[in-house]
């Protein structure tokens, strides 16, 4: 990574990739770096059902169950707890950006997403893509 930081790009919705997603933010925000997560497709769903309380399902690999259980906390109580160390490490070096064509193909609020503070914005692929450019990126 040359110092700018890292853009971590979520489509899969198991909550352990979402877990390890938050994992690597958190490092990134220790290290200084900036952070920018953009959501997509699955992993939009699952990261708004658990922002909002919800559980997301565990998937069927049974290595990932494993991993979450050894854990001690729900899926949904990992992701809320990483979320919330993610936005006190980071400030505003952390940011969340949904894909606008999924949020309207998954049927979510574009509006209460942001004002519930799920994500910081609600954009099109064009700009996730130029706001990522100095990034390091990561696919999940």
């Amino acid at each position: 990574m040359d110092g700018e930081g890292v853009a971590i790009l979520m489509r899969r919705g198991e909550p352990a990739s979402l877990v390890f997603a938050l994992d690597l933010a958190i490092t990134a925000l220790v290290g200084g770096e900036r952070v920018l997560v953009g959501l997509f497709q699955g992993g939009l769903g699952a990261w708004a059902e658990a922002a909002s309380g919800g559980e997301p399902a565990v998937g069927d690999d049974p290595w990932d169950a494993r991993v979450l259980a050894a854990r001690g906390a729900t899926p949904g109580q990992r992701i809320r707890e990483g979320i919330a160390a993610c936005r006190t490490l980071g400030g505003d070096r952390f940011e969340v950006l949904a894909c606008g064509g999924d949020v309207e193909r998954l049927g979510l609020d574009a509006d209460a997403l942001i004002a519930d503070y799920v994500v910081d914005d609600v954009v099109g692929l064009p700009t996730l893509w130029r706001r990522a450019r100095s990034l390091a990126v990561v696919g999940l």
